[in-house]
């Protein structure tokens, strides 16, 4: 069924009055049904949102899963630590009067005193928080976009 819908949409992209069935335009482009149009939209959407920015938040968010082993743990302390959290304990070695809380587990805060360590520990959400935000840009984006094209705006 998918071919014959490739091969329906490639034989509709030559019909001379392609212009003149379709209903829908977007960047110079027809399109025969909402759903091609909205697709179109969200591609194009994706496209200029998603950037730089992304990769690093992407980065940030997978290193904060423990991919580096400990050269001891502590009772109750996870199994690996992230790089960023590693060598900004390095980079910003300084202790803190008070200790920071960084992250919850199992329904318990986990805290450090080195402010490196505090840092590279709010990577993780930071990324995650990124993407999530662009994510939500993307789609909001696409339904406004697809709205004015819909209603004729």
């Amino acid at each position: 069924m998918l071919n014959h819908t490739a091969h329906k949409i490639e034989g509709d992209k030559d019909s001379s009055n392609n212009e003149m069935e379709s209903r829908y335009k977007y960047k110079d482009k027809f399109y025969d049904s909402k759903s091609e149009l909205y697709a179109a939209i969200l591609v194009d959407q994706a496209a200029e949102q998603f950037g730089i920015k992304d990769i690093v938040s992407l980065t940030l968010a997978l290193d904060n899963q423990g991919l580096l082993n400990k050269p001891f743990q502590a009772v109750g302390a996870s199994k690996g630590t992230s790089f960023a959290s590693k060598y900004g304990a390095e980079a910003l070695p300084w202790e803190m009067p008070k200790r920071l809380p960084t992250h919850m587990r199992g329904g318990t805060w986990r805290y450090t005193k080195v402010f490196g360590r505090f840092l590279g520990r709010l990577a993780g959400p930071i990324g995650w928080g990124i993407l999530a935000y662009d994510v939500g840009m993307t789609l909001y984006n696409t339904q406004i976009t697809y709205n004015d094209i819909i209603n004729g705006k």
